[in-house]
């Protein structure tokens, strides 16, 4: 298996047929051999159901969290089920062409000793998002040493032995910032792709006002821990 793509959904079932038809679109223009793992991640809506269409190929595989603990728990519970030699994850809000998955995956072969993530160009989700976010990312710019003016945006795509190495303990969504310092603590480079992020056309954002307050308690913990 070349590749893993792990997309959690919690309550999207305006946009899990789109993402996951698009990602399939934009996977088999590589000519590899690849599986997608789509992770109900505690909905209640009609997300599980829709996912249960697509399970008929072979490639995309399902797993379903019964109870919703947060993000980074969907995640890590898709990860723990990844085959591939490289694998990543996305949202599964709709927000981001599938056709950055191409390159980022192209990006992941050319630098196997990198995490490819994409950087996010035209954001669309207003003004009090984008003020939060430079705060965010020069905090931990400042405190771990990461360069990058995006650190939450996704996808993001590594090598296998990675996830070897380390193992993802947040459940929300500081999994992103948690990956990337492990990540430098292993020596490993970040390479960034501009991408462009859309406004939610359907559905609804699960990202809080609790979710800020969140980011900046992992991000003292994690500090005094290293």
């Amino acid at each position: 298996m070349q590749f893993t793509l792990v997309i959690p959904f919690y309550n999207e079932e305006k946009n899990v047929e789109k993402v996951l038809m698009d990602n399939i679109k934009s996977l088999d223009t590589l000519d590899i051999k690849y599986e997608i793992i789509a992770v109900d991640n505690g909905s209640t809506d009609n997300t599980a159901s829709l996912i249960d269409k697509f399970v008929k190929d072979k490639r995309i595989k399902k797993i379903t969290i019964k109870n919703n603990i947060g993000y980074g728990y969907g995640v890590a519970e898709g990860l723990k089920k990844a085959n591939g030699e490289i694998i990543g994850w996305r949202d599964g809000d709709a927000q981001v062409s599938a056709g950055i998955i191409a390159k980022l995956y192209k990006c992941a072969v050319s630098n196997p000793n990198s995490v490819c993530k994409m950087k996010r160009i035209l954001r669309e989700d207003g003004i009090q998002r984008k003020f939060f976010s430079f705060i965010f990312n020069s905090l931990v710019k400042l405190l771990f040493g990461i360069s990058s003016k995006d650190i939450n945006a996704k996808p993001k795509l590594f090598p296998r032995k990675l996830m070897e190495h380390i193992t993802l303990e947040s459940k929300d969504w500081f999994i992103d910032t948690e990956l990337l310092i492990k990540a430098k603590k292993l020596g490993m480079d970040i390479k960034e792709i501009p991408g462009e992020y859309l406004k939610r056309k359907k559905g609804k954002s699960n990202v809080r006002i609790i979710s800020i307050f969140e980011f900046l308690v992992n991000i003292i913990r994690y500090y005094f821990r290293s």
